[in-house]
């Protein structure tokens, strides 16, 4: 899909605020563990995040990343939320200012899968061929404001 960066934003922003306020609340919960394993070469401590709609098993490591550790927890922060605070959130301080190296993603209901997420390379650059379209059919994903108007008009 291609998608209009600031909806993009927003829609990235809303998810992780309201994430980050069912920690401050008490709706969801992260926990951390005493169970150690190593993922890609980084010791990594088991985190469980309990959320009304699934559980996550968050394997995340203190390690030094062959990249800098706080620059790419603050870019992950970002990109979710769109704020520059976002380091300083309660997903933030609940892990101890680590990186999560995997998540495992086990739903509660239907409207979600069961998927495991692991990092596997760091690198200070990403590889052009990640923003590559080749071999896709890319569809335009209206504005938000679009998608407004023609619900107004459809009443």
């Amino acid at each position: 899909m291609v998608m209009d960066l600031k909806m993009m934003t927003s829609m990235a922003r809303g998810v992780a605020n309201k994430e980050n306020q069912m920690l401050e609340d008490g709706r969801s919960e992260i926990r951390m563990t005493d169970e150690y394993k190593t993922i890609n070469g980084f010791k990594c401590r088991k985190y469980i995040y309990d959320h009304p709609k699934y559980t996550a098993e968050m394997w995340v490591t203190q390690d030094k990343l062959p990249v800098n550790a706080s620059d790419f927890t603050f870019g992950m922060a970002n990109a979710m939320s769109g704020s520059q605070q976002s380091i300083n959130t309660s997903y933030y301080s609940k892990i101890k200012g680590g990186v999560c190296i995997q998540t495992h993603l086990i739903p509660k209901d239907r409207h979600m899968q069961e998927s495991i997420m692991t990092y596997s390379e760091f690198s200070a650059q990403a590889p052009d061929q990640m923003f590559s379209t080749a071999g896709y059919e890319l569809q335009e994903m209206p504005s938000l404001r679009d998608v407004w108007n023609n619900y107004k008009e459809e009443k």
